[in-house]
């Protein structure tokens, strides 16, 4: 509401409101106190500061004492978070939302409070929200025999092969969990992100692969194929019936020795044009996105630089698929009965006119936008987030500084261009001077340039020229930037984990999981792309149909399960690796886990045949490791991290006086209460002679 009659507000009204706020920031009084009528302290705090900082851009002079009350407010807020120890009760008001949806955490990063976001308290919830409610103490290789026994805990068991033999059924329930089984995968914004900063990792490689390879056969065929048009040239306008036989069979000899070649390089630009589909999954994203999370009533953050770089990356993507199948493909489909050979010879013709274009530069562009996407990724890092967070931070000082360096490159510029244009090839345009000039800042000058000038006038006044010209950008230039960013590294550096926490907060709402929209949220692309036929059934059915659902169940447990099968390989691959280093070890264990008490037949059944039979049994457990991976992955009723209550110490006889008092009041017709008034009643009442924490 305040919010709202801020527009009312004129100079004398605000200084008003700010006494009036620091006056009850100095009263210890239950009645005076700001926050004690409020059920969460927490979120009046973070509205409160806004509302500090909209009165700031309305009235500037009143900076210094917003300021001093906003950091006041910053003071109380931490105390307040240190204060409780619940941390069920903590969390539950911290996710309060107020009439906009806004919760103080959503609030803390859009205001960027990161003293409040990094305090220890509100990181452990946050992390709690990242990671999700479950225990997830193993790993992906819980079910490989042979990864167990080289690194598996022998504390708890000293042959762990024996409990993996291929013919004991496996408790798999008591195994631990890892991040990557489905109820976890399910609820964890960590796990989803770092799924999605694999697949498209290694999307980048699997493109920058293909895109080197068509590069490096275009150029090997391109002097090929020019020597062609230039025999072709020659042919037409030759009249000589002997050299026209010698071009044909030389014309002849150069297409056999590119034939086959043409045919890889065309297939080559078909795998480029499905890579170039896939590349419109990631702006296809963002609208997927942005739909459900408005049907959520959730916030969508925009605009981001993936919002740019995927729009640039769909762009250059059209781009190339449209003159692929426009030039290259012409004349391949178009009549049915054409023969193998002059289909051959249409790829030949068709790369031969058009593999000029400079298609490279939209590879160049897409590669850029790809990697730019991972970086964004790579904000998610405990470690590395924060510099990436860091590095945007300092992006808006260097811009500035920019601003001001192409200013004074334009000026010396022209002084250059003006005095020098006729006498120096360096200054004979203005765009050689400024590169000259780009070029002398960056330290690459020489005074000698100028010695060849007649006029010795000319010349003294091109040596003050570059001095000048040094001194500026190469002294004072140089050190002003320097000086700028590290002061902003120094502001930002002690809070670099709020960085990192804040962007995990402003994602929230795009990545939380949702029984019906989940899947959609959770788009891993390229292979989101496989949510297209369900997109329109989603839309369709209401919000908590059971339909939808299903629908959702469905499509979130196939996008895990392709994601998985890349884990599955990495499995297969370590499975089999370690049966010779499982083997060994195997023995070692086994040996160690016999004592005096063990039957003489167990001890042959153990270690008699594991000695010579250890390889074909570690690789019948691993066959069955595979199947129990899938397993292991869609089991359910998994454990969750328990955080205690603490029991209420408010007894039945404390809400029977309660309640009596409240009865009291409405025979009285009393419809409302200061709460300083029953807070006051009911310490007379318990005998609470103390202040109460």
């Amino acid at each position: 509401m305040s919010k709202m009659l801020l527009n009312l507000f004129n100079f004398n009204a605000a200084k008003q409101f700010l006494d009036i706020l620091q006056f009850a920031f100095n009263d210890s009084s239950v009645e005076g106190n700001l926050f004690s009528h409020s059920s969460n302290p927490l979120l009046v705090m973070c509205l409160l500061y806004e509302l500090l900082l909209m009165i700031i851009k309305k009235f500037f002079s009143l900076n210094n004492n917003c300021k001093q009350l906003m950091n006041k407010i910053i003071e109380m807020s931490i105390l307040f978070i240190d204060s409780v120890d619940d941390e069920n009760f903590l969390t539950t008001i911290m996710l309060e939302r107020d009439f906009s949806g806004r919760d103080s955490l959503r609030t803390a990063v859009e205001l960027e409070l990161l003293d409040l976001i990094q305090a220890p308290k509100v990181e452990a919830i946050i992390k709690r929200i990242y990671n999700s409610d479950f225990e997830q103490s193993g790993n992906l290789f819980e079910m490989c025999t042979s990864y167990q026994v080289c690194f598996g805990n022998k504390n708890q068991n000293a042959d762990i092969e024996d409990d993996y033999r291929f013919y004991k059924k496996r408790m798999i329930d008591q195994k631990p969990q890892s991040e990557w089984l489905y109820e976890i995968f399910e609820e964890s914004m960590n796990a989803r992100i770092k799924a999605i900063g694999m697949l498209g990792a290694m999307y980048v490689l699997i493109t920058c692969v293909f895109y080197e390879v068509v590069i490096q056969a275009v150029s090997n065929k391109t002097p090929v194929l020019e020597k062609i048009s230039a025999l072709e040239s020659v042919l037409i306008n030759s009249g000589n019936l002997t050299e026209i036989n010698l071009l044909l069979n030389e014309s002849d000899r150069l297409y056999e020795s590119i034939k086959d070649d043409a045919d890889t390089l065309y297939a080559a630009f078909l795998v480029i044009e499905v890579l170039c589909v896939l590349n419109i999954s990631f702006f296809f994203q963002h609208i997927v996105t942005f739909i459900f999370t408005k049907k959520l009533n959730r916030f969508y953050e925009f605009p981001t630089l993936m919002h740019f770089t995927d729009l640039i990356l769909a762009i250059s993507s059209v781009i190339v698929i449209d003159w692929f199948r426009s030039n290259i493909q012409k004349g391949l489909y178009s009549d049915p009965n054409l023969s193998d050979q002059e289909y051959k010879l249409r790829i030949m013709a068709n790369f031969e006119m058009h593999l000029d274009y400079k298609f490279e530069y939209l590879f160049s562009i897409s590669i850029t936008c790809l990697i730019l996407r991972i970086a964004v990724v790579l904000q998610f890092n405990e470690k590395i987030g924060p510099l990436i967070k860091i590095v945007g931070k300092l992006s808006t000082d260097f811009s500035n500084f920019f601003l001001i360096y192409v200013i004074l490159t334009i000026m010396f510029a022209i002084v250059g261009n003006i005095n020098f244009m006729n006498e120096l090839e360096i200054f004979e345009g203005f765009f050689q001077s400024f590169l000259t000039v780009i070029d002398a800042s960056l330290g690459n000058y020489d005074f000698g340039v100028f010695h060849g000038l007649i006029n010795q006038n000319m010349v003294l006044f091109g040596e003050i020229y570059l001095m000048c010209l040094v001194l500026i950008f190469n002294i004072l230039l140089l050190n002003f930037i320097i000086a700028i960013l590290s002061n902003t590294y120094n502001i930002f550096d002690n809070r670099s984990n709020g960085l990192y926490l804040s962007k995990i907060l402003s994602t929230r709402d795009e990545l939380n999981y949702d029984q019906c929209y989940g899947a959609f949220l959770s788009a891993m692309p390229p292979i989101n792309i496989i949510q297209l036929p369900f997109i329109p059934p989603a839309l369709f059915f209401r919000y908590g149909d059971g339909r939808l659902r299903t629908i959702n169940r469905f499509l979130m447990k196939i996008q895990y399960s392709i994601f998985m099968m890349v884990f599955y390989s990495l499995f297969i691959v370590v499975s089999f690796a370690l049966i010779p280093f499982g083997w060994m070890i195997g023995i070692v264990d086994k040996v160690k886990s016999q004592t005096p008490q063990t039957p003489t037949q167990q001890k042959i059944l153990n270690l008699g045949l594991f000695v010579p039979l250890g390889i074909p049994i570690l690789t019948f457990d691993t066959i069955l490791d595979l199947v129990y991976f899938w397993k292991n992955n869609f089991r359910t009723n998994l454990q969750k991290i328990i955080i205690q209550r603490e029991n209420s110490t408010v007894s039945h006889k404390s809400l029977r006086e309660i309640m009596s008092i409240c009865e009291q009041f409405s025979e009285q017709k009393i419809k409302s209460v200061n709460t300083g008034r029953l807070v006051k009643i009911f310490r007379k009442k318990f005998n609470v002679n103390q202040n109460l924490q």
